[in-house]
């Protein structure tokens, strides 16, 4: 956009064009819209607390408190849960160290480790996975304590920063880098309390978006998902929080969101699809892709001070999209 032609007078400033292009990304709440249900799996588990996918979609595993065993589901078509039907199988957990109350769950980055919160004696199991993603290879349970009274968690990739989300809508940063068993609570920037997101009334699942600047927090009596930034220089720290004033309801079909997750699930996209595991006994899928927009360039001319002639050119305030409108 420019002025062309000159304008005659003293100028103060140098004037620039920008260049932004669209883009598709996930973890777009604003974006979000209802896509489908899974069956209830209410035979199987009659208090489902967490889920995950394998690799590619096709598995689907449960685990609640009714049975303390991993409920094993096939899915059809992959990552579609209305496909979902249980295949017999299953991985028993009763007796994996004192595990008493299993309830959020999370794959490492590569799937070769499994993390699970107890949130009753509040420890983190983690176990090695021999073959990625496949919960019946799950073996050597180790484990760490985390906070006072712990709902959820996530961690950075390399499982050397761990966010545990309390009872009490505080969120506290712990260093894991000795190891779950060796962690250290981080309280230079939140205190020993952590911080309170006073928008949440009760918190019940967190997970961080793809890049760590950007989290997740479900809450059960608002039937809301709530969406919070970080420092952007410091991602998947608990430091500088603030609330981006985006939230979706939920309340339509789940009114007791326990934990919620996003995955790509074949949308083509990280975090392009989200999925809310609730009190009504079933996974609830929402896509949550959408548009964004990202500067590719800066253009700026040479500013002459007193310029007052008709010769030259300015940039002014004025907008133009190009033919196929992904470009400003």
């Amino acid at each position: 956009a420019e002025r062309e032609n000159g304008y005659p007078g003293s100028y103060s400033w140098n004037g620039s064009a920008y260049v932004f292009t669209q883009f598709t990304t996930g973890f777009n709440l604003p974006s979000s819209s209802f896509t489908q249900s899974s069956p209830a799996f209410t035979t199987q588990e009659s208090n489902p607390r967490g889920f995950l996918f394998n690799g590619n979609g096709t598995k689907l595993y449960i685990i609640g408190t009714s049975t303390y065993v991993w409920k094993i589901y096939s899915l059809s078509t992959a990552y579609d849960i209305t496909t979902a039907s249980y295949d017999g199988s299953s991985y028993d957990i009763s007796n994996t160290g004192g595990l008493q109350h299993p309830d959020e769950v999370k794959w490492s980055s590569d799937g070769s480790k499994l993390y699970m919160l107890d949130t009753t004696d509040k420890y983190i199991y983690e176990s090695n996975v021999s073959t990625a993603y496949d919960m019946s290879t799950a073996s050597h349970w180790t484990w760490g304590g985390f906070g006072s009274a712990p709902v959820g968690f996530d961690m950075n990739p390399t499982a050397t920063r761990v966010a545990i989300l309390e009872n009490d809508n505080r969120v506290k940063d712990y260093d894991t880098s000795s190891g779950l068993n060796n962690n250290s609570q981080v309280t230079s920037y939140t205190g020993n309390s952590g911080t309170l997101l006073t928008e949440v009334s009760v918190a019940t699942s967190f997970c961080w978006n793809n890049d760590g600047k950007k989290f997740f927090v479900s809450c059960s009596t608002n039937d809301r998902i709530y969406q919070y930034s970080v420092r952007d220089d410091a991602p998947y720290e608990i430091r500088n929080v603030t609330y981006d004033n985006v939230s979706i309801d939920i309340s339509g079909k789940e009114t007791t969101p326990i934990m919620i997750s996003f995955e790509n699930a074949g949308s083509g996209y990280a975090g392009g699809k989200l999925f809310v595991l609730g009190g009504t006994d079933k996974l609830h899928e929402y896509s949550v892709s959408g548009f964004n927009w990202a500067q590719q360039a800066k253009l700026s001319e040479a500013y002459t001070a007193n310029h007052n002639d008709n010769n030259g050119r300015y940039f002014g305030q004025a907008i133009a999209v190009d033919t196929d409108g992904d470009t400003i």
